[in-house]
């Protein structure tokens, strides 16, 4: 017996699996320690493991095509714990890892399209917006042009009525007749045979003869003739050149007003040129220009050309540069000045005499009594030793580039005199800083030191004080970090960096005071104003690299939520129209809430619906795993039911189809497979039936329209014949109508319950 169940349990294995785990269970039972029980274990084992290993492919497989590569590969990774030598696991994880590398580099270089797309539409807008601004700034420039010319001829106008006036009043016949000795209106006066009209008044600009002129010029009437009171009429030549005088002035005088009026409005395009010199200080002028500066502050403004800058600085050589103003790239340039020779001359001397320059012999004086030398600028002490043991000092500091002469009175004997003492008094009523810093370096030990260093003090703090420049009070704290007005050079510094980086507004201003001056009185402010730079810097560029270092810098920063939502909506605007599956997961990853968290949902929602394979459970589920709330559930889910319908009516027919093989087979052991609680009467009845009979063949009709499942229990009404063969002779068909009961057990798999005639 336990042979025939081995058997059956062989030949069951590669087509029905469930059935020869059941003849092998059987089998055990009857003989647990029988030597062939090993080896169909282990090919069951292995059966089984292959539909394991094969479950996990088929769910890959269905996960790729859905499109969810990483679920696909973590299906593949679970099976490779199964079996990690497995080729077909292995090449398929290579498939699906390439594959997702693909799809990863292809999301890659459409972000950095939309990037690039992005940065052209910028660069175009700001294009137009930079056209125009330049057309605007134009149309501005004409009309002030307009407006400008307008008021100019406006003004001239009164100018040119009153010349009008002034030529109508000389050619008008009626204004130009004058009484004369109390005659009628209309009097003319007669020079020679020619009438001339006598005007009341005529215009010095007509260039014709004045009346006082006129007048002078009567002959006295005749005696005994009264003056006629007749108007004799002017001739018409002369009304006909006067008009045509003054249409030619009237015309010159417009042209030359109107030319006048243009050439004063005409704007040429300047130009920002920053100019450096070295040493610093010097003073910079334009040739043909009005321009003058002093560096290291020099910034001229001109237009396109060919220029020479010249510098200029005590002790230095004047220095001519040529240079070229373009109208694009930077305009700077940097003149370097030589020194002039610093030099020392002393007349008036002893001939042959030493001299002695800061302790160190220089030479002596020609026979003529004078010495020359180039020295180092500063203070200097000068001696001179005759043979005589004579000698005498003096002290001069000598400017850089410049010659200072001494002559032989200027020296003091020296006797036992301290040379200290006499430099001391030839500087003490100089109140000058070179003078003082010049003393203090030859005699750094004098006993005059801190009545210097005080004067210093006052000198240094003076020029502070009355200074705009930081530079000078900066200099004055190195010089005295704890001199008595260090307080009040302390409050000017940061007033001079505060009016600096509020004037320039510039980011290393504000950044460089906000340094300096971090208890500052406008600390404040100018984080204020530094946010608002960093702020419009971070909008101009309009990357979410610009944004994200606005909020490095400002995390709790005025504009820190516009400059997240600005970076939202450019996430938002990079994928808006991708088809990528996971960059729209990589949005909601990054942006768990906001304006476009939705509709990102939205659009992932329809697009892995739409991947969703409607005729695979597993990828409904899937869907609705994903999506609970999603716009497709009540799709899904009808789908789904409708599926599992007729996944169950599949599995309820071929539970019925093992039983009919069963019976055909004649296999006890496969009946009870098929139908686990048949009783042990009804097995024994159908024993008997199959050793009575062979060749059995038994036909299940069923009617799906009949089939009636609730839960885990289903009824289905079929019709069943079944032939048989007995001693070689076929008998005729018994037909029937059966009542089949089937029930689902906890695996899914349905099996027979009962079998009943109706």
């Amino acid at each position: 017996m336990t042979g025939e169940l081995l058997h059956a349990c062989e030949s069951a294995i590669d087509s029905d699996i469930a059935a020869a785990e059941s003849l092998l269970t059987q089998a055990s039972e009857l003989q647990p320690a029988y030597s062939l029980l090993t080896p169909l274990k282990t090919r069951i084992y292995q059966v089984r493991h292959l539909e394991k290993v094969d479950g996990f492919l088929v769910k890959a497989a269905r996960l790729r095509k859905a499109g969810d590569l990483p679920a696909a590969l973590r299906e593949i990774e679970q099976a490779l714990c199964e079996d990690p030598e497995n080729d077909r696991l292995l090449q398929v994880q290579s498939e699906v890892e390439k594959q997702i590398q693909n799809l990863e580099e292809d999301a890659k270089c459409r972000q950095q399209l939309e990037r690039d797309r992005l940065r052209q539409a910028k660069l175009s807008r700001q294009r137009i917006l930079d056209r125009q601004k330049r057309e605007a700034a134009v149309a501005q420039a004409r009309s002030e042009e307009e407006e400008k010319e307008r008021a100019r001829v406006n003004q001239a106008e009164p100018d040119r009525e009153r010349f009008k006036a002034q030529i109508i009043e000389v050619d008008s016949p009626a204004q130009g007749t004058e009484q004369i000795s109390g005659a009628g209106t209309g009097t003319q006066i007669f020079d020679g045979n020619r009438p001339r009209p006598v005007g009341s008044s005529l215009s010095a600009h007509s260039g014709l003869t004045q009346v006082s002129v006129l007048r002078k010029r009567l002959d006295p009437l005749p005696a005994g003739r009264a003056p006629s009171t007749a108007r004799v009429a002017a001739p018409k030549w002369q009304y006909l050149t006067g008009i045509s005088l003054a249409v030619i002035l009237l015309i010159s005088i417009e042209v030359w007003l109107r030319n006048n009026a243009t050439s004063k409005v005409v704007n040429h395009p300047t130009f920002r040129v920053q100019i450096t010199t070295t040493p610093t200080s010097a003073t910079v002028r334009i040739r043909n220009t009005d321009w003058t500066c002093i560096t290291p502050k020099c910034i001229v403004s001109l237009g396109v050309g060919d220029y020479e800058a010249v510098a200029e600085l005590p002790g230095y050589e004047t220095t001519t540069q040529p240079f070229s103003v373009g109208s694009s790239g930077a305009n700077s340039f940097s003149i370097s000045l030589p020194q002039k020779p610093t030099r020392l001359e002393v007349h008036g001397l002893k001939s042959a005499v030493e001299i002695v320059i800061d302790g160190r012999p220089q030479g002596q004086a020609s026979p003529d009594g004078n010495f020359s030398k180039e020295l180092a600028a500063g203070s200097h002490e000068i001696e001179w030793v005759g043979n005589d043991n004579t000698s005498g000092i003096t002290f001069r500091r000598i400017p850089a580039g410049e010659t200072v002469t001494v002559s032989s009175k200027d020296f003091n004997p020296v006797g036992s005199r301290d040379p200290s003492e006499i430099a001391w008094q030839q500087i003490q009523g100089a109140n000058s800083i070179p003078d003082f810093e010049g003393y203090l370096t030859l005699y750094p030990k004098s006993a005059h030191k801190a009545e210097l260093e005080s004067s210093l003090d006052k000198l240094y703090w003076q020029n502070a004080e009355a200074s705009s420049q930081v530079e000078d009070v900066e200099t004055y704290l190195r010089r005295f970090p704890k001199g008595s007005n260090r307080l009040q050079a302390e409050i000017k510094r940061e007033q001079l960096y505060w009016q600096i980086a509020k004037s320039h507004k510039s980011a290393a201003d504000l950044q460089k005071y906000l340094r300096l001056f971090r208890d500052g009185p406008h600390f404040a402010e100018a984080s204020a104003i530094l946010e608002e730079i960093d702020w419009q810097r971070a909008r101009d560029a309009n990357t979410i690299a610009a944004f994200n270092d606005y909020l490095t810098k400002y995390r709790a920063g005025q504009h820190a939520a516009e400059a997240t939502q600005e970076i939202d909506e450019l996430d938002f605007r990079a994928i808006e129209n991708s088809e990528n599956i996971t960059a729209l997961e990589d949005y909601l990853t990054m942006h768990k809430s906001g304006p476009y968290h939705d509709r990102i949902d939205s659009r992932l929602d329809d697009m892995t619906w739409s991947t969703t394979n409607k005729q695979d459970s597993l990828s409904l589920h899937a869907y609705l795993q994903r999506f609970p709330n999603g716009r497709h559930v009540a799709e899904a889910n009808k789908d789904i039911g409708a599926l599992s319908s007729q996944e169950e009516v599949q599995a309820i027919k071929a539970a019925i189809e093992r039983y009919r093989d069963a019976y055909e087979s004649e296999s006890p052991a496969d009946i009870r497979a098929a139908w686990p609680g048949i009783s042990k009467e009804q097995l024994k009845k159908m024993t008997e039936l199959f050793n009575t009979f062979s060749a059995i063949k038994m036909r299940i009709t069923c009617r799906d329209t009949d089939l009636q499942i609730a839960g885990q229990q289903a009824v289905e009404v079929c019709h069943q014949s079944a032939r048989f063969t007995q001693r070689g002779t076929v008998m005729p068909e018994q037909p029937s109508d059966v009542k089949i009961v089937l029930k689902k057990l906890s695996d899914g798999i349905w099996v027979i319950e009962s079998v009943v005639n109706k």
